[in-house]
């Protein structure tokens, strides 16, 4: 065809966030994991390492799959810079198991889109699966955060979400403006921000909350 498409699903940190969480030569570290071979197992030794401490039973058993892929193909990373023609949009995270359903050169999005290139970041407001529930990352009135006993959940789901739209009676009839003003945001699994912590280009110590508050699930489709 001359053009390809490319997709990805993860979680995306647009430029803009990574201006304020990122140290300042962040592209060049991360330029430096894609080909220096030091700074990539850096990056892989920091990234088994995380997961192995990790609580959660299928993060442990991902690593598994890292050793397997990391052997498969020297240069393996579990993210990517996301650029539209020759400008830089931000990094796409994804986990081993996100990046099975990546895929390029796809006819039928090519006739679907008649043939014209559509560069696009598509913001997913549910969680990427298997994950379910919703993270509080705060910012509700505490007598809202008492009545519905919002930190006494052990998660969110969608209908909570309706629910505390309602009791708010928020004017927007999509419960999905929480999401947006940054007071909840869809879990992700362990894996994800060990993934996160591994690349060493953040400010000081991050937190999940850090994750969830400057970067979102989302498909990145791009043409070349």
């Amino acid at each position: 065809m001359g053009i390809r498409i490319y997709k990805s699903i993860g979680y995306f940190f647009p430029h803009k966030s990574l201006k304020l969480i990122a140290v300042k030569n962040y592209q060049e570290i991360i330029t430096n994991i894609l080909e220096g071979e030091a700074e990539y197992k850096s990056m892989k030794d920091s990234l088994l390492q995380d997961l192995s401490t990790e609580k959660d039973i299928i993060a442990q058993m991902s690593i598994d799959q890292y050793n397997k892929k990391f052997e498969e193909d020297k240069y393996y990373t579990p993210f990517e810079q996301v650029y539209f023609s020759d400008t830089y949009k931000g990094i796409l995270v994804y986990t081993i198991d996100q990046a099975r359903y990546k895929r390029g050169d796809d006819l039928i999005d090519y006739y679907e889109n008649n043939g014209t290139p559509n560069n696009k970041i598509q913001r997913l407001y549910s969680n990427i699966y298997p994950n379910f529930g919703f993270e509080y990352l705060g910012g509700l009135p505490k007598d809202i955060e008492n009545k519905i006993e919002i930190t006494k959940k052990m998660y969110l789901d969608w209908h909570d979400i309706k629910l505390i739209n309602a009791v708010l009676n928020n004017t927007a009839k999509n419960p999905e403006k929480l999401i947006k003003d940054g007071i909840f945001a869809p879990k992700m699994e362990d894996e994800a921000f060990s993934i996160f912590k591994s690349m060493q280009i953040f400010k000081n110590d991050i937190s999940p909350v850090d994750f969830y508050k400057n970067s979102y699930p989302a498909i990145v489709t791009h043409w070349s």
